[in-house]
């Protein structure tokens, strides 16, 4: 699966940069997402639900900021726990200032 996208929005970096990592924004941005528990240092257990084949199912595991630039960007790595099958995911945010967005 591969979500891409450019978005503006009308507010400072350090305001976006503070919404995108806050809990209630990230089960909103994680597809299939069934549950987020926080855990320290801004990792979170989770329960992602896929529903296409062959990687049908509900993967149990920890989503994890790295390579934390701050303001600018973070990278998001998500990893089950192990099981039968293993599956991972990274997501790269990089924010930029343009003007007063």
């Amino acid at each position: 699966m591969n979500i891409e996208g450019t978005y503006t929005f009308q507010s400072k970096l350090t305001e976006i940069r503070q919404s995108l990592t806050r809990q209630e924004v990230l089960q909103q941005a994680i597809p299939g997402l069934e549950q987020l528990e926080p855990l320290e240092n801004n990792r979170y257990n989770v329960a992602i639900h896929i529903k296409y084949p062959p990687l049908a199912g509900t993967y149990q595991g920890l989503v994890s900021f790295t390579e934390d630039q701050q303001p600018t960007s973070y990278r998001l790595l998500i990893e089950n726990d192990g099981g039968p099958n293993t599956i991972t995911g990274v997501g790269s945010i990089q924010l930029h200032e343009l003007g007063d967005n």
